[in-house]
């Protein structure tokens, strides 16, 4: 089993430079010290984390993910001084994930100054896409096709300044729903009517700039949950599912870590409650946020990631 899950490849085909030039060695010590364990994928600005699985063999080198395109595989845990040959194995526009290359994009245009993008099926069975366009203040919606491509663009409004969306069933019917949060500090339900259209259902006003949102299901009722990050105050803000498609009430805990701008959930030490990652832009740091046995949080760190912190991301 590679180790390696994936790399986000920057312009013109090149590694972005600042993550591995500045951590990818202790990354992988990391690597070496806690094979089976998963890390986080933390980007910064201009940079690149690496989110990785379980090592068969900790000894391969980062750069089998790429031995695919180039003879050969670097036997060496990675340098500073074999980065230059690591970022030229891949051809310009190819990305490496598992050990695959991957051909060039194809493009589909969405609104303007797309901010984010989700995945997940929204009505065949198929996963689509939803983009959050800050410059056109709407959602858009492009369902998948089911043979790789995705229909004609549908844009939904009533959003100001979207940043981020998240695509999960809110509601007690089968269909996923989207969630949507913005600059100007709101929270909107987007209800999925069934045949892949939406209706705005809710909007829940946080009263400053939410970042990024998720849905889970934060304490265990069986009913989803939006979460978002607020920048202004440092924070994480869980609105409560009733299940209906309504979010009644909130509750807010602190991140440690200045203008949270990124936030994942998972169950990171399989107590059957969800774990919070968040990535603090200002502070150059993570946090963790621990799940409590009351549905609350607590805290861990931050820890100083050495560089911004654009996103986050957990994978088990």
């Amino acid at each position: 089993m590679s180790f390696i899950h994936d790399y986000l490849i920057g312009r013109n085909g090149q590694i972005a430079r600042e993550f591995l030039k500045d951590n990818i060695r202790e990354t992988w010590q990391s690597i070496k010290k806690n094979p089976g364990k998963t890390l986080l994928s933390l980007i910064g600005l201009g940079s690149v984390g690496i989110l990785t699985y379980e090592a068969a063999n900790p000894r391969n080198s980062a750069a089998q993910a790429f031995s695919k395109s180039k003879a050969g595989v670097l036997e060496q845990a990675p340098t500073r001084s074999n980065y230059q040959n690591l970022e030229t194995l891949l051809p310009a526009g190819k990305v490496a994930v598992d050990n695959e290359l991957f051909g060039p994009a194809t493009n589909y245009s969405v609104g303007d100054r797309p901010q984010s993008i989700d995945i997940g099926d929204l009505e065949n069975g198929y996963n689509s896409i939803v983009s959050a366009n800050m410059g056109s203040d709407s959602l858009s919606v492009r369902l998948n096709n089911g043979d790789g491509t995705f229909g004609p663009k549908k844009d939904y409004g009533g959003i100001d300044g979207p940043l981020s969306s998240a695509i999960g069933r809110l509601d007690e019917d089968e269909y996923n729903d989207i969630a949507g949060v913005g600059f100007v500090g709101k929270l909107l339900i987007y209800s999925n009517n069934g045949d892949g259209t939406f209706t705005l259902k809710g909007e829940y006003d946080a009263g400053t700039s939410l970042y990024s949102v998720v849905i889970r299901d934060f304490d265990g009722d069986g009913h989803n949950d939006v979460g978002t990050t607020v920048y202004s105050r440092n924070s994480v803000l869980i609105f409560w599912g009733n299940g209906d498609g309504t979010f009644p009430s909130r509750n807010e805990y602190s991140t440690g870590g200045e203008a949270p701008v990124s936030m994942d959930s998972r169950d990171l030490n399989g107590d059957g409650l969800d774990e919070i990652g968040v990535a603090n832009y200002k502070s150059n740091s993570a946090s963790i946020l621990w799940g409590n046995d009351d549905w609350t949080f607590t805290v861990a760190g931050p820890y100083d990631m050495g560089g911004r912190l654009q996103s986050i991301d957990i994978d088990l």
